[in-house]
């Protein structure tokens, strides 16, 4: 009898902690909103959720390069733009200095402004982009993309090519300088200084020289906007990633909160039902063991 008394107390005392536990880990589920708080509640869901969550992360720090790559992308559109509105003032600037009219000081004045745009095209040549780099300087992380020799020529002084973003293909997240300002076919910085010398060169070649500045301005033109065209083709790829990274983890969040959200409603069931379990298993307990002569002994 008391063999028996002893092992009908362990078992409830063990039915009632048993109860108790399934009780807390309820309203823990309940007040977090997560069916899994740790990996024995479901391995197998919970290993599911951690491939989920290496694949979100993966995923953020993709989208966080695209992003920056993007943003490098409209730093240099919007300066390869306000490139090709001075080239255009140049080559209107070389019109005006081919007109017959215009006295040796209007001419004078025009060689200044440009001059003037000449220095401001350098200044848009080495613009620093969102992350302090210079956009045009290639591999360069800091300094000039471009600079003055001793002899007053513009020379690039950037370094290999820009940084790139793996998609399918590489999408590099810029241009280096030589693609934008300088090149055989184009060279910006030689076109403003020739033109600003020609506005100011003797009657006998005057015409002859602005009309090859003109011509190397306009070659620089056409040089600055296929550049621009590359960048809005880039960015727009960066564009159609970025929509896909933010598509997919919506998606995994979606999965997530499949596998780890709780089912509010039938929580409360469930905890509603064991506190009914466990009170009657403890006033169970409590009669049982009044009436027991297990104690007695």
């Amino acid at each position: 009898m008391q063999v028996n008394t002893r092992a009908t107390h362990a078992a409830a005392v063990a039915r009632m902690a048993s109860l108790q536990s399934q009780l807390d880990r309820t309203q823990a589920a309940i007040a977090t909103g997560k069916r899994i708080a740790q990996p024995s509640d479901d391995p197998v869901g919970s290993g599911i959720a951690a491939r989920l969550r290496r694949v979100q992360a993966a995923d953020t720090a993709r989208g966080t390069a695209v992003d920056a790559a993007a943003s490098r992308l409209a730093s240099a559109d919007t300066t390869l733009g306000a490139v090709a509105t001075l080239l255009q003032r140049a080559r209107e600037i070389g019109l005006q200095g081919a007109s017959a009219t215009l006295s040796a000081t209007d001419r004078a004045t025009l060689a200044a402004e440009a001059g003037q745009l000449g220095e401001q095209l350098l200044d848009l040549a080495n613009t620093l982009g969102p992350d302090g780099a210079p956009l045009f300087g290639g591999a360069a992380g800091r300094g000039p993309a471009f600079a003055r020799d001793p002899g007053g020529m513009v020379a690039w002084t950037g370094v290999g090519g820009e940084a790139v973003v793996a998609l399918a293909g590489d999408v590099r997240a810029g241009n280096n300088g030589p693609a934008a300002f300088t090149g055989a076919d184009g060279n910006a910085f030689a076109a403003l200084d020739d033109l600003a010398a020609a506005l100011v060169a003797p009657d006998a070649t005057r015409a002859a020289d602005l009309a090859a500045a003109l011509t190397g301005t306009e070659a620089a033109g056409s040089r600055a906007a296929d550049a621009q065209a590359a960048v809005g083709t880039r960015a727009a790829r960066l564009a159609v990633e970025s929509e896909r990274l933010q598509a997919a983890d919506l998606s995994l969040e979606a999965d997530l909160s499949r596998i780890e959200s709780l089912d509010m409603a039938s929580a409360i069931a469930r905890l509603q039902r064991l506190a009914t379990v466990l009170q009657a298993t403890q006033a169970s307990f409590v009669k049982v063991t009044g009436l027991s002569l297990w104690d007695r002994l």
